[in-house]
């Protein structure tokens, strides 16, 4: 005989877990979408830089990061964070 058989369920803690993780994950995607900005600039200025592509992918990377793109060109605020992450924290030119 189970002893567990007569216990009352307890899913609460099932539902805490995923509310857990829909909020991490709610966070974590855009933040690492804004994050991701700085390896790719630093990336593709380098491959413009070796390979010569001189922008010939730039509508891609605009496409990609439009909002990103969309803050730096209308806000002081976007500009100023943006370019001195992928500047002064990435390195990238």
């Amino acid at each position: 005989m189970n002893p567990d058989a007569n216990r009352p369920q307890e899913n609460g803690g099932d539902n805490r877990k995923a509310a857990g993780w829909i909020v991490a994950t709610a966070i974590g995607l855009p933040l690492l979408y804004v994050l991701s900005v700085g390896p790719a600039a630093r990336v593709y200025g380098e491959c413009n830089r070796t390979f010569g592509w001189s922008g010939k992918y730039d509508p891609i990377m605009d496409a990609v990061y439009a909002p990103i793109v969309y803050l730096v060109k209308n806000t002081k605020a976007g500009e100023k964070i943006i370019m001195w992450y992928v500047i002064d924290v990435w390195g990238s030119r």
